[in-house]
């Protein structure tokens, strides 16, 4: 017999909620195409269990934490959450996340300088399980694949959970008829409030950047854009930043003069209220909200990323909800995200402005290059902008369609599940 265990919990960890378990239940109920080859159980069934030895146990255990951080905490909960059975050899632990991209960084700690995967060999013999046949460590970035162990060390390995959302904002939060209604406007070539739509909501460093961009480059009332300005500590140390961190170097400009423009835009926002451009609560996750107003009267949309550095690919909803509305976009998040999605089928929209900025390191250039691209279409008519939108219905329609398709040929699970059995 096989078994798939399935749960969630949270529990309160340095003062903060903290949430652990297993694969999607949507995934499970709505696309699990083996599901007649499991019996799907929970933790208490799991523990109680009496398994005969050939029977098969795929045990997921995902936290949202890098586990070179927190592997004793990981360790711990696994060893509180699962009884004997835990140690069966026919018991397979996955560890990771599936939602998240925490990569494989080394953490740089001269005390714990461990990567993710090593850190994962930790945990497996920590809880005796350092002889287990395929140890697997699950992230949300694209750039691992998903390719069986040719060795005893931990695997890492991609999951594709954000194609379940980009289905529920298909088939339950209205972008199917936002879809049909862009589409149709498209056609009519009919005039939009906006350029330009950047939803933003928690303050990250990459995000002030975009919000300094429209400002600088005279967008301010060009755009439908928000970010939550609650807190301005993600920015602490931009300074060093963008004279040495690839990631964020300022290099097509004189530095010092750019680092000072940027921080007197930081601070004449300081005292204003948090830029909103509709009544969603900024406080509150708002992945599963699509307001038809961002989409239909804006021509193009700035996908703002959760991530920014240059070793992952990490895509979530947001690349998805232009894709599902039928906006043409342009991509804030990691390098090589437009290549990517190129990888899996989508077209882009290099035949109308220069999409170049996704091999660059820096988000200082990348988010440079896509505002400063705004600002010359800013520049052109209306019937002009209606005219660049019909040419890329094509392009849009087809990347609705192939999002369609990957979706409904999504197979993450079984294939992560595949290379234990």
């Amino acid at each position: 017999m096989k078994y798939l265990v399935t749960y969630e919990y949270e529990i309160v960890y340095n003062g903060k909620a903290e949430s652990f378990g297993g694969f999607s239940p949507w995934y499970l109920d709505h696309n699990f195409k083996i599901r007649d080859q499991f019996n799907i159980i929970d933790v208490d069934e799991f523990n109680k269990s009496s398994f005969k030895d050939d029977d098969i146990v795929i045990l997921p255990f995902f936290n949202r934490n890098r586990l070179n951080y927190e592997y004793e905490m990981i360790t711990r909960q696994i060893k509180s959450t699962f009884g004997k059975n835990l140690y069966r050899k026919n018991t397979y632990l996955i560890l990771g996340v599936c939602s998240e991209s925490n990569g494989n960084r080394r953490r740089g700690n001269p005390d714990n300088d461990m990567t993710n995967k090593e850190s994962a060999d930790l945990i497996f013999k920590n809880l005796g399980k350092e002889n287990q046949k395929v140890k697997l460590l699950i992230d949300a970035s694209t750039v691992y694949g998903v390719n069986k162990p040719t060795d005893s060390n931990t695997k890492l390995v991609s999951s594709n959970f954000y194609l379940e959302w980009a289905e529920k904002l298909i088939s339950k939060y209205d972008g199917k008829n936002i879809f049909k209604s862009n589409i149709e406007k498209i056609k009519n070539l009919e005039n939009r409030d906006k350029l330009f739509t950047c939803l933003q909501r928690r303050p990250r460093l990459c995000r002030f950047i975009n919000l300094y961009n429209i400002h600088r480059y005279n967008l301010d009332n060009s755009g439908f854009y928000s970010l939550r300005l609650n807190s301005f500590n993600p920015i602490k140390g931009y300074s060093h930043s963008f004279k040495r961190d690839k990631n964020w170097k300022i290099e097509s400009e004189n530095v010092k003069i750019a680092r000072n423009e940027f921080a007197n835009f930081i601070s004449q926002i300081k005292s204003r209220e948090s830029y909103q451009c509709d009544n969603v609560d900024l406080t509150v996750n708002q992945a599963l909200n699509l307001n038809s107003t961002n989409y239909l009267d804006s021509y193009f949309h700035v996908v703002a990323e959760t991530l920014i550095d240059s070793e992952v690919i990490f895509f979530t909803e947001k690349i998805y909800k232009p894709i599902v509305c039928g906006s043409p976009f342009f991509v804030l998040g990691n390098r090589g995200m437009i290549s990517e999605l190129r990888n899996m089928g989508f077209k882009t929209f290099d035949k109308w402005w220069d999409e170049s900025y996704d091999d660059l390191y820096s988000h200082w250039e990348r988010s440079k290059s896509v505002f400063s691209t705004l600002e010359e279409l800013n520049k052109k008519p209306k019937s002009e902008l209606n005219s660049i939108l019909n040419e890329q219905l094509p392009t849009l329609i087809h990347n609705y369609n192939r999002l369609d398709y990957l979706i409904k040929n999504n197979t993450y699970v079984e294939d992560i599940i595949n290379l234990i059995l």
